[in-house]
């Protein structure tokens, strides 16, 4: 991201991602708070593009929702906040879920968050 930022390229994201592990701890939350905040910094300055390729989980779900567009693959693409085993029951519907590619497109979150489904 630093390098694209200064030749002006864009950022390509391609997650599928479980998310970190507890017992990674603090270091993998410092690895996504450097991302994050490469993020922020090339905002308005290249364009990012996020493509969802299956359940991201966690830390892994922030990136590409601060990036310009959001690409995700139907039926293979979900986004939770929290792990995806704590939505088992409910056929991946529960409170941290943010929804899959058919989700995205059919609600206001579209309208707002620059997902498109392919």
């Amino acid at each position: 991201m630093d390098q694209a930022m200064l030749v002006g390229a864009p950022v390509i994201g391609l997650n599928d991602s479980g998310g970190a592990r507890i017992q990674e701890g603090i270091e993998s939350l410092a690895g996504y708070a450097e991302i994050f905040q490469r993020n922020v910094n090339a905002s308005g300055v290249i364009s990012q593009l996020s493509v969802i390729m299956g359940p991201c989980v966690g830390g892994a779900v922030y990136s590409p929702a601060l990036t310009d567009f959001t690409f995700m693959v139907k039926d293979s693409s979900y986004m939770f906040v929290t792990g995806q085993d704590r939505h088992q029951g409910g056929g991946h519907q529960g409170g941290g879920h943010q929804g899959g590619a058919r989700w995205c497109q059919n609600t206001h979150f579209q309208v707002w968050s620059g997902c498109s489904v392919f």
